[in-house]
């Protein structure tokens, strides 16, 4: 694969993290970065071309046990041919961000882990890549939070047929015990030749210049207008307690497939309705034991992932 003399970065997400925020920042300034030499490509553009591809070759070895059959014909050239449209002479980075780099919502809440299929979805990853990248750069949330909103986002796609009753997805992320510290190391792992740069969803979000500086450069950061307002298209509104209090009532009379049907217009009634304050799938006292669990793991990120860099 043609190697390109630039430097490669790339922004893994997760969901759920206001990584489409960041997209929102990076995409609504895109002259200032242009100027800069950086370019980043739509994260849509980077799924067809890259993401997707690599995860349906994953599937597709998956199926048929060809282990030693990496790549299908035209995969490597279609990934090839990807970057060098992104080439030209006065770009100097290329930042790739997508959050389903890891795998999507569906495979968190089927599992009920952080991502049950990452591993070997980073390995193919890595493998067409026409460079090592130099920076790898993701978030990660409070527990309860993180997977209560990615299953709200799961339901916004399943069928059915494959739905996942809440209480059933809360179950399975207990018995887990899920671990940001243990997904990190996976893509330290991986990548080992790259930098990782990590911060909490709960820190950013008080300055996100601090992300922003890290992945841009200060005197590129300094320049971006974030102002977005909330009326933005990449805003999108979190589901209230009421919402989906009123969503499993639904469930509970009159099955999935109705309630489903009925999302949108529950949310597009009672999102606005905090009287219910957030949405979560978890009791009280499992939200109090995922706290403590989260806790425990931002300190093993200091002490057992020393060479992670750690933005807040």
């Amino acid at each position: 694969m043609h190697k390109g003399m630039f430097e490669l970065d790339l922004h893994l997400g997760v969901h759920k993290t206001a990584t489409t925020f960041l997209q929102a920042a990076l995409y609504s300034n895109k002259r200032i970065l242009t100027e800069s030499g950086i370019c980043v490509p739509h994260h849509r553009q980077t799924r067809k071309h890259l993401t997707n591809p690599c995860q349906r070759r994953v599937d597709e070895l998956r199926e048929s046990s060809k282990l030693g059959e990496r790549f299908a014909p035209g995969l490597e050239r279609r990934v090839s041919d990807f970057f060098d449209e992104l080439r030209n002479d006065s770009v100097s980075k290329i930042l790739l961000t997508d959050e389903n780099f890891v795998g999507h919502c569906g495979h968190v809440v089927h599992s009920g882990k952080l991502y049950s299929r990452r591993e070997v979805f980073l390995r193919m990853l890595k493998d067409l890549l026409p460079e090592s990248p130099r920076h790898i750069y993701l978030s990660f949330r409070q527990y309860d939070q993180f997977f209560s909103s990615v299953y709200f986002q799961y339901l916004l796609d399943v069928t059915p047929r494959r739905f996942v009753p809440p209480e059933t997805f809360a179950q399975r992320v207990l018995e887990r015990r899920p671990s940001w510290t243990h997904f990190i190391a996976c893509i330290r792992n991986t990548f080992s030749d790259s930098q990782i740069v990590v911060w909490s969803y709960e820190g950013a979000q008080k300055d996100w210049h601090l992300v922003l500086d890290a992945m841009l450069g200060s005197k590129v950061s300094s320049k971006l207008d974030l102002r977005i307002g909330d009326g933005d298209p990449h805003i999108r509104r979190s589901m209230s307690g009421k919402a989906f209090h009123t969503f499993l009532q639904k469930y509970q009379r009159d099955g999935a497939q109705n309630a489903l049907s009925c999302l949108g217009e529950i949310r597009a009634r009672f999102d606005g309705d905090q009287s219910l304050g957030k949405a979560t799938i978890f009791s009280a006292d499992e939200v109090m034991h995922l706290e403590r669990l989260y806790g425990r793991h931002l300190n093993e990120l200091r002490h057992k992932l020393k060479d992670v860099r750690r933005l807040c």
